[in-house]
């Protein structure tokens, strides 16, 4: 399936793209070969321009228009280190309709932290290497987890006090 540019689909078109995508990253589970991070970097990638030309459509200028509002704070430089909590709080934003304020993006970074300890999570998975085809794989994915879990825990050090 050939992917259409995105300025010649139709207004349906696009809004029907831009709730399938944003489906589709809320329910990736990463592999522990990067495949999975490299796939979802060009739906992220995708879901941005999808949603400069919705906005833009809708008679917002292009230039006035950022990927998320949480990603110009001062504190956004520290996410961004983690994949997992930068993809959660665009999801947070997308499903609030509105910026993450510092108090909300540590509970939500919280949150996410104890998601490594639900039985049953995806994150949970990772840092326990389940799933993985051989163990060398199951090291990598809990070598990604713990990476994860020091980065936001860096985050959580820095800006919760």
């Amino acid at each position: 399936m050939k992917i259409k540019n995105i300025e010649d689909l139709s207004n349906q078109e696009l809004v029907y793209e831009y709730g399938y995508l944003s489906a589709k990253e809320a329910s990736r589970v990463s592999g522990p070969d990067g495949k999975g991070l490299n796939e979802f970097e060009r739906i992220i990638q995708r879901i941005q321009s999808l949603r400069i030309e919705l906005l833009s459509r809708m008679g917002e200028p292009k230039d006035s228009i950022s990927s998320f509002a949480w990603e110009q704070e001062t504190w956004a430089a520290k996410v961004k280190y983690s994949k997992l909590l930068r993809e959660h709080l665009s999801n947070c934003e997308t499903i609030y309709e509105r910026s993450l304020s510092l108090s909300e993006v540590i509970q939500e970074a919280i949150l996410v932290l104890n998601t490594f300890n639900e039985v049953g999570h995806p994150n949970f998975k990772l840092m326990n290497g389940e799933g993985a085809n051989t163990p060398q794989d199951a090291h990598e994915m809990r070598k990604m987890a713990r990476k994860e879990v020091n980065r936001i825990r860096a985050f959580l050090r820095k800006y919760a006090r």
